[in-house]
Order: structure tokens, then C-alpha cells, then sequence
């Protein structure tokens, strides 16, 4: 009898381990945690501040990152059963281009890597430290290796699509990619947005993962940017 009841009362623990080890993480994210931020796209571009100009721009010459640029990963998180979007960003984000006729012939951004914020102050801690080692590896960059082809007139408004291709280091790690483009010329500022997925062995980063806490991640994320040029006085 004694035994039965000791067997009752560790069936009742493990129960009620097992409700707080699943329940706790999923009513966390049930109700506390925030939406995810949007994707960059088109039809968030303001250029508010910005004097506006009509007709033909003459887009000839150097550019100059400004405020208002951002960059930022997107990765697909599984908690307790539930899976949804986590989103980092930082603006902490500088960079040029060169524009000679109708092509960009230049052009480089480089972002700081311990910059990056997301809705938890313990997945920023892990990215900083384990998964993306910023104290070794503060910055990311790309570097343009093959010149970017524009329109012969552009004009206020336009939205053209194109692709960069050249170097991009993450973590120490730098890989040739072509990032599919989308580039608007409104009130005098280029604004262009990309998007590239990263595979994380293919860049030597550990996968975030922590199966201690069962949170478990996609073997990949998504790399996202919306970068504005603002044209240098000659």
C-alpha cells in the first residue's frame, strides 16, 4: 500500500513537471509575447523630411547611407509546441554607392552586429554571445562586385526590381550571393530593400537552439534590409 501510494504522488510530480515545463513556456507566448515586426516592403517607404523633387533626377554620383536604414533577420522559432516569427533589427547601420550614368558601379553597407534588438532580452544575450559572437565578430558587411544596371531616365516615384551580386561576411564567414532587389527613387532618396536566407552551417553559426528550454529554431533564417541613400552635394 505504501509503495502505491509513493508511485501516486511521482505520477502526480512528473504531471505536474510536465504542465509547467510545456504549459509555463506556451501561456508566455500565448500571452505576452508581441506580433512580429512586417516585412521591409514597397509601400512602408517614407520619405518624411525629405524635400521633394518631380520629373527627371539626375542620380549621377555618391550616396550616402542615412537614418532610418535598418537591418534585420527573421527566423522561425518553435516553443512548447507553438511555432511563430522572431524578428531582430538594428539601425546601427552605415554604408555608400556610387551611381555612374545608369549604373550603380559601388556600393557597401556594414552594420554592428551588437546592435541588434528582438522582443527578449535573453535571445539578444544568446545572440551576442554563442550564436553570433560579436565580442570576435562586431560587424557584418557587403561589398558590391558587379555593377548594378538602372533605368536610362529615372524619375519620382520609380520602383525598379534588380539583383546585387557580391562579398558578404557574416561571423568571419564571407560568401559571394545575389540578393534579389527592389529600389525606389522618391524625393531624392534611393531606398532599397532585399532579403537573402541564410543557412547557418553554410556560414559556420550555431543553430539557436536550446533544447534545455525547448525552444527550437529553423536551420535557417532570413537576412532583410531597407537601406536609404541620400545623394552627397557635389
Amino acid at each position: 500500500m505504501k509503495f502505491s501510494i509513493n508511485r501516486k504522488k511521482l505520477i502526480y510530480i512528473l504531471i505536474s513537471a510536465a504542465i509547467i515545463i510545456v504549459g509555463g513556456p506556451w501561456l508566455y507566448t500565448s500571452l505576452f509575447r508581441d506580433e512580429p515586426l512586417n516585412p521591409f516592403n514597397e509601400t512602408s517607404i517614407s520619405n518624411d523630411g525629405v524635400t521633394a523633387t518631380t520629373g527627371e533626377i539626375q542620380i549621377s554620383g555618391d550616396w550616402k547611407l542615412i537614418a532610418e536604414s535598418q537591418v534585420g533577420y527573421r527566423i522561425k522559432e518553435r516553443i512548447a509546441l507553438k511555432t511563430f516569427e522572431t524578428v531582430g533589427r538594428s539601425s546601427e547601420v552605415t554604408g555608400s554607392l556610387k551611381i555612374l550614368d545608369s549604373e550603380i558601379t559601388q556600393t557597401t553597407f556594414e552594420v554592428d552586429m551588437k546592435t541588434f534588438q528582438s522582443d527578449s532580452g535573453g535571445r539578444d544575450a544568446q545572440f551576442n554571445g554563442r550564436i553570433m559572437d560579436t565580442e570576435k565578430y562586431p560587424t557584418a558587411n557587403f561589398v558590391l562586385t558587379e555593377p548594378i544596371t538602372l533605368v536610362e531616365k529615372p524619375i519620382n516615384g520609380l520602383t525598379i526590381k534588380n539583383a546585387a551580386t557580391g562579398n558578404l561576411t557574416i561571423r568571419g564567414t564571407t560568401k559571394e550571393v545575389t540578393i534579389p532587389l527592389s529600389s525606389t527613387l522618391q524625393n531624392s532618396v534611393i531606398t532599397v530593400i532585399g532579403q537573402i536566407q541564410i543557412q547557418f552551417d553554410e556560414w559556420k553559426i550555431p543553430n539557436p537552439s536550446v533544447p534545455l528550454v525547448f525552444i527550437y529554431t529553423e536551420p535557417n533564417c532570413i537576412l532583410e534590409f531597407s537601406l536609404k541613400f541620400e545623394k552627397q552635394k557635389d
